[in-house]
């Protein structure tokens, strides 16, 4: 991710319209806030994903788990099918029975 530029540094956008542009594939906090050129922080979170998502311009991946470390965020006019919590857990149990 370093090294590339952010579109809002080159055509003059907002950092919120440049998140959402970025945000049409599911991405994590970390990634969103480097995309943005800073560094993370729960300061950052706040400042600039905290806002979309309680706009209801963003949405999570997970929306039971809001702090966990595989979250993801996605624009939420992109229509993506997010998993369940039924069948994330259906999930589990069928990759605990082939690990054993």
């Amino acid at each position: 991710m370093k090294g590339l530029s952010s579109p809002y540094k080159v055509w003059g956008v907002s950092k919120a319209d440049a998140i959402l542009e970025y945000c049409k594939e599911p991405r994590s906090g970390r990634e969103i806030i480097e995309f943005l050129g800073l560094e993370y922080r729960h300061w950052s979170r706040m400042k600039y994903i905290k806002p979309l998502l309680d706009s209801g311009k963003l949405k999570l991946m997970l929306p039971n788990y809001e702090p966990n470390r595989n979250q993801r965020y996605v624009n939420a006019k992109v229509e993506i099918a997010i998993p369940t919590a039924e069948a994330r857990n259906t999930l589990t149990r069928v990759d605990l029975k082939k690990t054993n």
